[in-house]
């Protein structure tokens, strides 16, 4: 009888994640998408440092800190990266004055500056699969959307489906 070979434990320098370099965009204008939905759309001298990826779940790392406080960090969904205009752009939820991230993206007017971490991802829809199941809340409607870009036939088979 044979027994497999133990995997070995990853060492802490096998496993840690590229540094990705920390990025500042301006605001180049705010979208209201929906009552409770804010499109930001970023650009700047530092565009080029974002480095897009194939992977439909692209997202940053933005840091936001009040006067005299730390940073805290938030993770958001690129909802698409336009290299021809030079921007990117990311939906934010909001919920009145609660948070950080949400009053700030209602609030952001152009020139404002947002600075992030990334990207980061991992995931992109097979386009030869049959089908997807993608569910969710407000949060996630950017990766869902972006994961349907990449998928034109599955977009076309769901609108003949309803």
């Amino acid at each position: 009888m044979t027994f497999p070979t133990p995997t070995p434990t990853p060492t802490p320098s096998q496993t840690q994640r590229p540094a990705r370099p920390q990025i500042t965009l301006a605001v180049v204008r705010r979208e209201q998408l929906s009552p409770h939905l804010v499109r930001i759309v970023l650009g700047g001298d530092e565009f080029d440092a974002f480095q897009a990826n194939d992977s439909t779940d692209k997202y940053v790392k933005i840091a936001f800190a009040a006067p005299g406080e730390l940073p805290v960090t938030r993770t958001y969904t690129v909802r698409e990266v336009d290299p021809v205009a030079r921007t990117l752009s990311i939906d934010f939820v909001v919920h009145g004055d609660e948070g950080l991230a949400g009053p700030w993206a209602a609030a952001a007017e152009p020139g404002d500056l947002l600075t992030f971490a990334g990207p980061g991802a991992g995931y992109a829809p097979d386009p030869a699969a049959d089908w997807h199941l993608f569910a969710g809340d407000q949060s996630v409607l950017p990766a869902i959307a972006s994961a349907l870009a990449a998928c034109p036939a599955l977009l076309a088979a769901s609108r003949s489906w309803r």
